[in-house]
C-alpha cells in the first residue's frame, strides 16, 4: 500500500472519532434556545384593487401608488399578451 493511500485510510478511520465530540457539542449548545425568539408580526392595514387580471395590494395612504400599479400592470399585460 502506498504512503498516500495509507494516509487516506488513517484519515477516514480517525476523522469520525475526532469530529464526533465536536459535532455533538455544537448541536447541544443550541438545544436550549429553540423557540425563544419567535417572530411577532404587526397588524397591517392594506387595501386591494381588483383589476381584470390582477389583485393589487397596498397600504392605506398609498392609493395613488396602488392605482398607478394597477394601470401599469393591465397595460403591460395587454402589451405582452399580444
Amino acid at each position: 500500500m502506498s504512503a498516500r493511500r495509507m494516509i487516506a485510510v488513517v484519515a477516514l478511520a480517525v476523522g469520525p472519532l475526532v469530529m464526533g465530540p465536536a459535532v455533538q457539542t455544537a448541536s447541544a449548545q443550541y438545544s436550549g434556545y429553540f423557540g425563544r425568539n419567535k417572530v411577532q408580526y404587526a397588524t397591517f392595514d392594506f387595501e386591494v384593487i381588483n383589476t381584470e387580471h390582477f389583485d393589487i395590494y397596498w397600504y392605506k395612504g398609498e392609493e395613488e401608488a396602488g392605482e398607478m400599479a394597477a394601470r401599469m400592470a393591465e397595460r403591460w399585460y395587454a402589451r405582452l399578451s399580444r
